[in-house]
C-alpha cells in the first residue's frame, strides 16, 4: 500500500510542473512504474489474483491441451488466449503487470488525444487525470484481469469509433471480440447499438427505459432465457443472471459510487443541455456516455454490476470533463461583448463548483481506497520462481 501512495503523491505533484508537451511520456513512466508494482503483488488466497495464478500454473503444466479442455475457455476464448500467451512467460507477476500496462497506457492515451484535439488549459487535464486514477478501483482491476482490461480497451477502440469515426468496420469486430475475453461487454455493445437509434424523440423513451431497467430485471432474463440457444444470448443471460444473483450489498463501496456517478452525471447533463457548444467530433461519445451513465444508475440495485461500470465511467470521465471546459469556454466566449451577462457570472460560478466537486470526491474516494482495497496490496521482493 505505501508504494501505490507514494507513487500517486509522486505523479500527482510533478504533474503541476511537468510541460504540457511531454504529458504523453509522464503518463508512460507512471504506467510503467504501475506495471512494475503490480508485477510483485503477492495475492491472498480470497483473491481473483490468486485463481488465476494457478489458471496460468495449469497451462504451463499442460500446455496447449490445458487450454482447448478448460471449460470456461470454451464460451470465453479470448481469455483462454490471453492467458496462454502469458503463461509462456516464467513469471506468474508478468499477468498483473501486462494486464496493469495495458489498462493505463488505453485510457490515458484517449485523455491524452481529448486534451490535444480541444486543446484544453492543463489544469483542465490535471483535474480529469486526478479524478480517473483516485477513484478507477487499481486492485479490483489487478485482481480480477479480465474486466477493466476488456473495457480499458473498449473505451480506446470506442474513441477511435466515435470521435475520429475510423475504420467503423474493424472497430464493431473489436466490440465482439472482447465479448470473448468478458461477458459483460456485451451490454457495452447492446448499448453502442442503442446509440445508433438515438435522437431527440428516441431520449424520451430509452432514458427512462435505462433508468428503470432493473426493476424488470425479471422480465428481461426471461426473455433473454428463451434466446439462450444462440452462445450470444447465452453468454448475456449468464452475466445477467450472476450478476443479479449477490448476496450482500456493501452500503460504503455504493456511497463512493454514487458520489463519484453523480459528479460525471452532473457534468454530462450540463454538456447535453449545451449540446450545440459541444464539439462537433464529441458529440456523439458525450451521448454514449449519457447512455452509459443512465444504464449504470439504473443498476444501482444490482451492486456488481453498479460498481463494475461505474470503473468504466471512471475510465472515460477525463472526456467529460474536458468537454465540460470545453462547453464552458465556448459559452463564455459567445457572450464575450455582453460583460455584464449573467451566464459569465454563472459557468464561471460552476466551473468552480466543478473543480471543488472533483478534488472533494477524488479525496474522499482515494482515501477510501486505501483504507478498504489498497491495504491488501502487499508485495514479494521473491519473484525468482514461477508458483505462487
Amino acid at each position: 500500500m505505501l508504494a501505490l501512495l507514494i507513487l500517486f503523491f509522486i505523479f500527482i505533484l510533478f504533474f503541476i510542473v511537468i510541460p504540457k508537451r511531454v504529458l504523453g511520456i509522464y503518463f508512460l513512466i507512471f504506467t510503467i512504474l504501475l506495471s512494475l508494482i503490480s508485477f510483485f503483488i503477492k495475492p491472498f488466497e480470497t483473491m481473483d489474483l490468486f485463481r488465476h495464478f494457478i489458471i496460468l500454473e495449469s497451462l504451463r503444466s499442460g500446455g496447449w491441451d490445458a487450454l482447448i479442455n478448460f471449460d470456461l475457455f470454451e464460451s470465453l476464448p479470448l481469455f483462454g488466449y490471453y492467458f496462454y500467451v502469458i503463461s509462456l512467460l516464467p513469471y506468474n507477476g508478468f499477468l498483473p503487470a501486462i494486464t496493469t500496462f495495458l489498462v493505463y497506457t488505453s485510457s490515458f492515451s484517449i485523455h491524452i488525444k481529448t486534451f490535444r484535439e480541444l486543446k484544453s488549459p492543463k489544469i483542465v487535464i490535471f483535474l480529469g487525470v486526478l479524478l480517473f486514477i483516485t477513484t478507477f478501483n487499481y486492485l479490483a482491476m489487478v485482481s480480477g484481469i479480465r474486466n477493466m482490461l476488456a473495457f480499458a480497451i473498449f473505451a480506446y477502440v470506442l474513441y477511435y469509433d466515435l470521435v475520429y469515426k475510423k475504420n467503423a468496420f474493424y472497430s464493431w469486430i473489436f466490440y465482439i471480440l472482447l465479448c470473448f475475453l468478458h461477458s459483460s461487454v456485451i451490454i457495452l455493445v447492446l448499448l453502442r447499438i442503442l446509440l445508433v437509434f438515438y435522437n431527440k424523440m428516441s431520449s424520451k423513451i430509452i432514458i427512462p427505459v435505462l433508468l428503470g431497467w432493473s426493476f424488470s430485471l425479471e422480465f428481461i432474463l426471461k426473455i433473454v432465457a428463451n434466446l439462450t440457444y444462440i452462445d450470444f444470448f447465452n453468454l448475456l443471460y449468464m452475466q445477467i443472471l450472476g450478476y443479479s444473483a449477490v448476496d450482500y450489498y456493501s452500503l460504503l463501496p455504493i456511497i463512493n459510487k454514487v458520489l463519484i456517478i453523480s459528479l460525471i452525471f452532473i457534468m454530462s447533463l450540463f454538456n447535453i443541455y449545451n449540446f450545440e457548444h459541444i464539439p462537433k467530433g464529441f458529440k456523439k461519445i458525450q451521448t454514449y456516455i449519457l447512455i452509459v451513465l443512465c444504464f449504470t444508475l439504473g443498476s444501482v440495485l444490482n451492486y456488481n454490476i453498479f460498481i463494475r461500470f461505474s470503473d468504466f465511467l471512471s475510465i472515460l470521465s477525463p472526456i467529460v470533463i474536458m468537454l465540460t471546459a470545453e462547453v464552458i469556454r465556448s459559452i463564455s466566449h459567445a457572450n464575450y461583448d455582453l460583460m455584464s451577462s449573467k451566464n459569465n457570472n454563472k459557468v464561471s460560478i460552476y466551473f468552480n463548483l466543478i473543480k471543488l466537486m472533483i478534488l472533494s470526491i477524488s479525496v474522499y474516494s482515494f482515501i477510501y481506497l486505501l483504507m478498504f482495497q489498497y491495504r491488501y496490496v502487499i508485495l514479494s521482493s521473491n519473484f525468482y520462481f514461477t508458483t505462487i
